[in-house]
């Protein structure tokens, strides 16, 4: 095959991806017959770790027992660790596994955890997506975000076990507001950094990636620029108080899970009904900070799920992503955390709680 034919085929493919009106692709990605549900893996506990927040990292979780995972205090990035996650997370009602992702200017940080997911040979192994925590002031120049685009193409977004809606790509960002902030350090703006991207991921002869930007409910922000910047939908790491920063009429932060709850409930039901952009509908297991020093709000750290609330939590969700089929992006949703153990969002079985968390997820998305 000649290079002229290559790049007619190439071009030809990238323009079946975008042929179709805006709103009938939003529509064709967002329906899904059932939800399909991921989780949040933070990669903070193997020693030693460039850019781990504590070394050794669960020195302060140990202060607080009732954390310690059934697997114990172990070695992440270590093969059976990950193999025995995937194992659990494909057999209690999870669909898919959101990897918190770091990239420091010229290289890839913390990546020993979606390395172990690369290696393994787990049977019926869940796909795998990256969310870019670009919450470390990059990128710095143009270079350091072709860089990062380039190591994607090539060891992530080529494999048959990323994650894909309607064949693409899903890429998490999030924080696209600081994205922007840097972008125009440079001299230039998301608009011009995402269409760059797309063009390099089309000379590789990839379909388009779906970019997903953090945002909460409510207008201004990124909700006011990101179907312009180049995203296709919303979603959030974790949230810690309604629209606005309110519970009830307060400027704060949740002191109960029920007020955590409601304040999902909140964001939930604005995109819902608002939103421009199809949302990936996300769920909390908590908020406890205390092992990592604690919230500002010291009362914020009560917002811990006592029994039945995180199930009666992922019902309430269930319920909105089957109601509203047409607002949720590839049917996704996801939970926030599997491990962050320091901020106190589990979903991993512990030994003080053993699977009580995940027989909630295949309780209620299991199928």
């Amino acid at each position: 095959m000649t290079t002229h034919s290559r790049a007619a085929r190439r071009a030809h493919t990238w323009w079946r991806w975008l042929a179709a009106p805006v709103l009938g692709l939003m529509l064709q990605l967002a329906v899904a017959a059932e939800p399909k549900v991921g989780v949040f893996y933070f990669p903070g506990w193997k020693d030693n770790a460039l850019g781990l927040a504590y070394n050794p990292p669960w020195e302060p979780i140990k202060r607080f027992p009732d954390r310690e995972p059934v697997l114990g205090w172990y070695p992440e990035g270590e093969q059976w660790v990950m193999d025995k996650h995937l194992g659990w997370m494909q057999q209690n009602g999870l669909d898919y596994v959101l990897f918190s992702w770091y990239w420091s200017r010229n290289f890839e940080i913390l990546g020993h955890a979606v390395q172990a997911y690369q290696r393994s040979k787990v049977d019926a192994k869940i796909p795998y997506a990256l969310m870019w925590a670009n919450h470390d002031r990059g990128p710095v120049e143009r270079v350091h975000f072709t860089g990062m685009v380039r190591e994607l193409i090539k060891k992530h977004w080529n494999r048959p076990d990323y994650l894909r809606v309607d064949g693409r790509p899903v890429f998490f960002i999030m924080l696209p507001d600081s994205l922007q902030q840097r972008a125009a350090a440079f001299s230039t703006d998301s608009v011009a950094l995402l269409q760059e991207a797309q063009a390099m991921v089309r000379e590789a002869g990839l379909p388009p990636i779906l970019f997903v930007g953090g945002s909460g409910g409510g207008a201004g922000g990124v909700t006011n620029n990101a179907k312009r910047w180049g995203y296709a939908g919303y979603f959030i790491y974790n949230y810690h108080a309604g629209i606005g920063n309110r519970i009830g009429g307060e400027v704060r932060f949740s002191r109960s899970y029920a007020e955590l709850d409601a304040a999902y409930r909140e964001h939930w039901d604005w995109f819902m009904t608002q939103g421009d952009l199809p949302y990936v509908l996300p769920m909390t297991a908590g908020w406890d900070k205390r092992p990592w020093g604690g919230s500002k709000d010291p009362l914020h750290d009560n917002s811990w799920p006592r029994k039945g609330e995180f199930e009666a939590h992922l019902k309430a969700a269930k319920e909105r992503m089957l109601r509203h089929p047409d607002k949720v992006l590839g049917g996704l949703g996801v939970v926030c955390c599997w491990n962050e153990f320091g901020e106190g969002s589990i979903v991993e079985p512990t030994k003080a709680l053993g699977f009580q968390r995940l027989d909630a997820v295949q309780s209620v998305f299991g199928r």
